[in-house]
């Protein structure tokens, strides 16, 4: 018959303290499970927040452009702006300002941007058989050629400021005459018109629908032959833009009231005052443009641009927001942040009003650009309320 083993009870212990020690881990580890599990729901909600407070400041950026009471005019020295920012080029709209009122661990920023004071990449192609049969042909430098041969010229004013290569401008025009073919009025077609540096163009001749190849943004230009770089593409944002070109949304001329100086300074090629009309469009909207030789007025003997270059008025905006949530009412940092942008039409509703009246509006969301993190709330933009900073990408 065995004997029983001693110290049993020093077995019991172990097993007791085992089962202790293995019940403990499996409690810390379900509540560190718990933890990370309700964090992450808690930053998702807070994603969400911000997410929807974002597209909440682009319709908030909405009804700011629809307070607009002057359709002749646009500008962001007009009252419906609060404050303006980047160098006269865009509209704020935050706590700083008035016009947002949040709880303190929350933050909300609006930005509006004229595109129509950017110079749109699709002016630059032809908009009927005439323009076409001059691009087709060696213009005469001596001569002013179509407007959107001027265009052309204003983009390559740009690049060559940038340090980008001309070849850049012969890669756009090149697209477009590939894309450009002459319907003679005998339904011939012809890739080049008649001979001579100044082809006669018959009032029956067509261009096939050209408004198709349009660049439906600007990164279609790094996609040309010989086009632009990406790197290029960053130093050109800041001017350039693709819009629409169809009918009556098409935005056939630049804003002077909000295009940047070094784009104005491109289309009179040097030869006007635009340091003074842009520190008078800073006080006040401009009824009248820019003059080659003046300082914006229109007074007898001043050299007026070419017509249909530039105008007063816009049609397209581009919003930008940016939401924070959870952030540190203390230090104003942490929080879960996103940001939205849209481009929207701006356009005079076809409904009849008393005169005298304040103009209605329609907006048009063309679509949404980007979203991201707290775009405008980077330390730059932050640091930078009179727009000392570059355009953000």
């Amino acid at each position: 018959m065995s004997t029983p083993m001693k110290n049993e009870r020093g077995v019991e212990l172990i097993i007791a303290l085992l089962i202790t020690a293995l019940l403990t881990v499996t409690v810390m580890e379900f509540f560190f499970t718990a933890e990370v599990d309700t964090r992450m729901t808690r930053n998702s909600l807070h994603g969400l927040q911000a997410s929807l407070m974002a597209r909440s400041g682009i319709a908030l950026g909405e009804a700011f452009l629809l307070k607009d009471i002057d359709p002749t005019v646009d500008s962001f020295a007009e009252e419906w702006c609060p404050q303006v920012a980047r160098r006269g080029e865009s509209c704020r709209l935050d706590e700083t300002n008035s016009q947002i009122v949040l709880p303190p661990n929350m933050r909300l920023r609006v930005e509006i941007f004229d595109e129509g004071g950017k110079l749109n990449i699709n002016m630059t192609r032809p908009q009927n058989a005439l323009q076409c049969a001059a691009m087709k042909t060696k213009r005469d430098p001596a001569k002013p050629g179509q407007l959107n041969e001027q265009w052309t010229d204003v983009l390559g004013n740009l690049m060559q400021s940038r340090g980008i290569s001309e070849d850049r401008i012969e890669a756009i025009r090149d697209y477009w005459i590939a894309k450009c073919t002459i319907v003679w009025p005998d339904g011939a077609t012809a890739g080049v018109p008649s001979p001579g540096p100044s082809p006669s163009v018959s009032p029956g001749t067509q261009i096939q629908k050209i408004d198709a190849y349009n660049f439906l943004s600007l990164d279609d230009l790094t996609r040309l032959p010989g086009g632009i770089t990406t790197a290029e593409l960053r130093r050109l944002r800041r001017v350039l833009t693709a819009l629409p070109t169809t009918g009556a949304i098409f935005q056939r001329s630049v804003n002077a009231n909000t295009a940047p100086p070094e784009l104005l300074s491109a289309w009179f090629d040097g030869d006007a005052d635009i340091d003074s009309y842009i520190s008078a469009r800073e006080a006040a909207p401009q009824k009248t443009l820019p003059t080659a030789g003046g300082s914006g007025s229109s007074a007898a003997g001043t050299k007026k641009p070419p017509a249909g270059g530039l105008a007063l008025v816009s049609k397209y905006y581009r919003i930008r927001a940016s939401a924070i949530v959870n952030v540190d009412p203390v230090t104003g940092r942490g929080g879960v942040a996103r940001s939205a942008e849209m481009l929207v039409g701006r356009f005079p509703a076809p409904v009849a009003r008393p005169a005298g009246s304040p103009p209605q509006w329609r907006i048009s969301r063309i679509n949404w650009l980007k979203e991201g993190g707290a775009a405008l709330f980077r330390p730059e933009v932050e640091a930078a309320t009179d727009g000392s900073s570059e355009e953000l990408e």
